[in-house]
């Protein structure tokens, strides 16, 4: 082998080398525009995600910011119900004093009427000697819930 061979063998044997380079090169060239590319999808789709994301968490809040306002709203209600609850429940106890007053004084003003027939604690009798009821006056005795149940005390009374 002469020296021109030896030339021609490191000559293609560089141009080998160069064509290997830049095969090597565009091939990592090309896997680099790859990942690129690639992490580009991945950016977008992530981008996408976080979007949806965003509006389920808005939606979230919304919805708890409604069930909320629906709690305090039922909160407010039943704090009024409440209210008129124990408003109902005094004026009850006022019409209770207010009627058991009422009784009383018809009891007294029956227990001084000389022309009106009660018993010894000043109510009022009816024709057969049993209370009548101050709240039907002339109605039904008091304690008796038809005319036999009447009837049938007054047997009771008189066979004593």
């Amino acid at each position: 082998m002469n020296g021109t061979t030896w030339i021609w063998i490191i000559i293609a044997i560089i141009v080998i080398l160069i064509i290997v380079g830049i095969v090597v090169t565009w091939a990592r060239k090309r896997r680099l525009d790859m990942n690129r590319s690639q992490a580009a999808e991945l950016r977008d789709d992530s981008a996408e995600h976080n979007l949806a994301l965003r509006e389920h968490e808005a939606s979230a809040a919304r919805a708890a910011a409604e069930a909320r306002a629906g709690q305090a709203d039922a909160d407010q209600r039943a704090a009024q119900a409440e209210q008129l609850k124990v408003e109902a429940d005094r004026q009850d106890e006022d019409r209770k004093v207010a009627r058991h007053e009422h009784h009383e004084q018809l009891r007294k003003a029956d227990a001084l009427d000389p022309d009106t027939r009660t018993d010894r604690e000043g109510y009022q009798l009816d024709a057969n000697g049993n209370r009548i009821s101050p709240d039907e006056p002339g109605g039904t005795a008091t304690g008796h819930t038809d005319d036999a149940t009447a009837a049938d005390e007054r047997n009771t009374r008189r066979d004593s």
